[in-house]
């Protein structure tokens, strides 16, 4: 009789959640002290498997997870406050947050790019080899001397 495998949770996403913890490289301390982090840590770096990752790589990581946190927390301040707040002389102002949490967005996004986990192919390339051979293509019949188009 066959050997009954070890059940890991009692629904899929527990166990899947289970099996990836314990593949999974360890989040950082630093990045498991911010709120958030260790789901940013754990959902970036269960895209590729455990030994795809080389140091560097988790090092970028954990800079991802940092900056997604930190975005997470202004934007829930941002949420509090609302997206326009009163100057000193009292005049309506956009709030400076605004600002912090794009430049921290960007920041991922960069690093997200350079990691090659973005969520879709790239839109600047996607068509390009459609777009070759319909240039192939009516490059070949407007040739007068092609014998085979």
């Amino acid at each position: 009789m066959p050997k009954a495998r070890q059940r890991y949770g009692t629904n899929s996403l527990q166990s899947h959640r289970q099996l990836m913890s314990n593949v999974c490289p360890p989040c950082p301390p630093d990045v498991a002290a911010i709120p958030g982090g260790e789901t940013h840590w754990s959902a970036a770096v269960a895209v590729r498997l455990a030994s795809d990752w080389d140091e560097h790589g988790l090092l970028q990581v954990g800079q991802l997870a940092r900056l997604l946190a930190m975005a997470d927390e202004h934007i829930n301040i941002l949420a509090a406050e609302g997206v326009t707040v009163t100057s000193a002389k009292g005049l309506p102002m956009p709030n400076p947050r605004l600002t912090a949490v794009q430049t921290l967005l960007s920041s991922a996004a960069t690093i997200r790019r350079g990691l090659g986990l973005n969520q879709g192919p790239d839109p600047r390339t996607i068509n390009a080899p459609a777009s070759r051979r319909s240039l192939a293509k009516n490059n070949a019949e407007s040739d007068p001397d092609d014998l085979i188009g």
